[in-house]
């Protein structure tokens, strides 16, 4: 045996240990689980909406008639930063556009203009969300006309 294979034999289980051991550091790390948002009594957004997490809390209003053809103002007050808000205004059949919502120098003031075109059934309307805040997506899912 020469001192090439020799000295490969000797080194090759250090190699594999201390592989084995710096795998676990360039591991990613685990994904974190998305938060839904509980709603704080009736929630039928005539007048507001307090939507709650652990970590988070929403204070969700609307300006402006849930009607087909009509423009309305979304506007959503954060407890704290948030880093983004998705809204989409949907029926049953999902006709939906998510959009972004404008946020405010602080970033715990959103708002947006929504146009409620005809193909949206008002009946059946819901208003779906994401928040993004600390990297973790929390969802939360309102019906208008409940």
């Amino acid at each position: 045996m020469n001192k090439h294979k020799r000295t490969a034999i000797i080194i090759a289980p250090f190699l594999a240990i201390g592989g084995f051991i710096l795998a676990d550091y360039f591991q990613p790390p685990p994904d974190k689980p998305a938060v839904f948002f509980t709603q704080q009594g009736n929630c039928d957004l005539k007048q507001a909406c307090q939507l709650d997490t652990d970590d988070l809390q929403l204070h969700l209003t609307y300006s402006g008639q849930m009607q087909a053809n009509k423009n309305i103002l979304v506007k959503i007050q954060t407890s704290v930063a948030v880093e983004n808000i998705l809204l989409a205004l949907s029926d049953e059949n999902k006709n939906s556009t998510p959009s972004k919502l404008t946020p405010s120098n602080d970033q715990k003031q959103w708002q947006q203009q929504y146009f409620i075109g005809p193909a949206l059934d008002i009946q059946s309307l819901v208003l779906q969300m994401v928040v993004t805040y600390n990297g973790v997506p929390h969802f939360a899912e309102i019906k208008p006309h409940s």
